[in-house]
Formats: C-alpha cells, structure tokens, sequence
C-alpha cells in the first residue's frame, strides 16, 4: 500500500532545505556540482506541482428569505440549514476574514 506524507514547502523552499541538507554533510549543491549534489538540486522541479487553493471564509447573510455567501454573493433557499461552507466557491463558513 502507497505511504502518503505532506510537504507544506513551495518549490524554492524545498530547494533551500536541500541546499543546507547538502552543507550540512559538505555535498557540493546545485548545477556545478556532479551526481548526488546536482541531482538533488533538481528534485523540486521533477516532482509535480499541487492543485491548491487559497483558503477562503466566509459567512451566510440573510436576504428576503435567501443566505447569501459573503464571499462570492450566491444565494441559497434554505429554511433551517446552514452548510458550513459554500457549495459554490468552497469558502468555510465561519466568520473568519483570512
């Protein structure tokens, strides 16, 4: 079974910890370097880039019997429901301003 982990880093940051991974044991870094330096600095640009989002919050607003999404202004017919985020542009609905 395939062991999923996160990396919170954008590219130029993984090829920053690298580089100082590379100092740290005195390995050569980046272009003018050869094979295990140079093939490190490279890594970020091989691995495919994340299709992500900024987060986005919100709340509801009430109008003539609607919620509105503060965030993007769709409106919704509910009665008694409020989902907690909005099903068109995803914003969380609660009440931060991020």
């Amino acid at each position: 079974m395939a062991r999923y982990i996160r990396v919170f880093l954008d590219a130029d940051n993984l090829r920053i910890e690298l580089a100082k991974l590379c100092e740290r044991f005195n390995i050569l870094f980046g272009e003018e370097s050869q094979g295990f330096g140079k093939a490190l600095s490279e890594l970020p640009e091989t691995i495919p880039a994340a299709d992500v989002r900024p987060e986005r919050h919100g709340h509801w607003i009430e109008y003539d019997g609607y919620q509105v999404c503060s965030e993007c202004g769709e409106e919704h017919a509910w009665d008694s429901y409020r989902a907690t985020y909005c099903e068109d542009c995803g914003a969380k609905m609660d009440g931060k301003d991020v």
